[in-house]
């Protein structure tokens, strides 16, 4: 079966340099792997769970599953989502509902926010069009690639578009990624309820790893977890839970900072010794504003028995890291070259682990590894 694959990867790259790459324009100068890229939702209702008091008609748990997936089907702009898409998906997890019009036209305010408050952007209406019209990397529904591919489950905090160009990536380069985000209301409940709200993320990854074997084209013996934000605690504690991962990133984490350590520390579930598998985080560099929300490294100094990764890049703040604003024109490419960065190395972390890239490996230990100002921390450390 091995060997078959990999002759199949062979004859899918050896296709696309012939008929040549797709470009797509979110993604300036990210090069994709050799598969296009396929999206699909799936609407599923956890009738293990009731939500009291309800969030929509249905009083049982929704679940909106976002999946990418690699496709052999030629990509082309007439078939490719627009940027929009994963907003509307994301006003529509709390019920499934279809849109109106009213709320297709507001979906993308949180996106242009995040622009306007992390980076003083503002955009014209005409602008804002533009930007939700752009094709996208993925199609819909289109057939899957026969694989067997890793599977990444993901957790992208608020909103299936927070994590999108990321996932379209690692899906062309040979991953299925397989996503959530909590309920809207759900940072209200933290306030009030923090375990609640936690117990409800690792309970929805159990559900969703429970469903893997709906899905042919994954292999179930190369698990990654991938964490967003609040999701960086989800993972973490899925994983001290369950130990079912083989790797594991977290994308400006909450674990990471000094609240949120002290959320996870406060659960039942948290144990490092049970965090044996290699590890890469990345956090954000800004001047917050409280002490709260400075980076806390209790954990992953602690974690001295498993490779781990640490970086924070100067000027890289949270708003780059949690709010896709990769896609907008108007980045300088120090800020570009920045994405770059940790989209690849999110890559290559889980090449090296999960597909056992020897290459990879040697790759993540020496690219930029160097001391000119583009790291405000740069760590790279492995098992004693």
């Amino acid at each position: 079966m091995k060997k078959a694959f990999k002759l199949y990867i062979v004859i899918v790259t050896f296709t696309h340099l012939l008929i040549g790459q797709p470009t797509y324009s979110l993604w300036k100068n990210l090069e994709p792997g050799p598969y296009q890229v396929g999206f699909k939702t799936i609407n599923y209702i956890d009738k293990s769970r009731s939500i009291p008091g309800g969030l929509s008609d249905n009083r049982f748990f929704p679940i909106q599953i976002s999946i990418w997936y690699p496709t052999t089907d030629q990509w082309s702009i007439d078939k490719a989502l627009p940027f929009e898409h994963y907003f509307f998906k994301t006003a529509q997890k709390n019920d499934f509902n279809e849109m109106n019009e009213q709320q297709k036209a507001q979906a993308m305010d949180i996106f242009f926010n995040y622009a306007k408050y992390g980076l003083s952007i503002e955009f014209t209406a005409d602008e804002k069009q533009e930007i939700g019209s752009k094709p996208t990397a993925a199609m819909a529904n289109v057939r899957e690639a026969p694989g067997p591919f890793p599977v990444l489950l993901a957790g992208h905090d608020g909103g299936v578009w927070k994590m999108s160009t990321l996932c379209e990536y690692l899906a062309s380069h040979g991953y299925a990624v397989i996503s959530t985000g909590p309920l809207s209301g759900s940072n209200r409940l933290f306030r009030q309820n923090t375990q609640q709200v936690i117990n409800r993320r690792i309970r929805t990854f159990e559900i969703v790893r429970g469903l893997l074997d709906d899905f042919p084209n994954i292999d179930q013996s190369q698990i990654g977890l991938l964490g967003l934000n609040s999701d960086g605690i989800s993972t973490l504690l899925y994983q001290m839970k369950n130990l079912t991962a083989d790797a594991m990133v977290s994308v400006d984490g909450w674990e990471g900072k000094n609240n949120g350590f002290s959320y996870a520390s406060s659960s039942v579930y948290y144990e490092p010794a049970n965090l044996k598998i290699p590890r890469m985080e990345f956090q954000q560099h800004e001047s917050p504003e409280n002490e709260s929300l400075y980076v806390n490294t209790t954990i992953f100094d602690s974690l001295t028995l498993i490779d781990r990764f640490s970086f924070i890049m100067k000027d890289f703040g949270h708003a780059y890291l949690t709010g896709n604003l990769f896609v907008l024109p108007q980045l300088d490419e120090t800020i570009n070259q920045k994405h770059y960065f940790w989209y690849e190395s999110v890559k290559g972390f889980f090449d090296a682990y999960l597909k056992e890239d020897k290459n990879a490996l040697i790759e993540l230990r020496t690219n930029r590894n160097e001391s000119d100002g583009f790291f405000m921390r740069n760590q790279r450390l492995y098992k004693k």
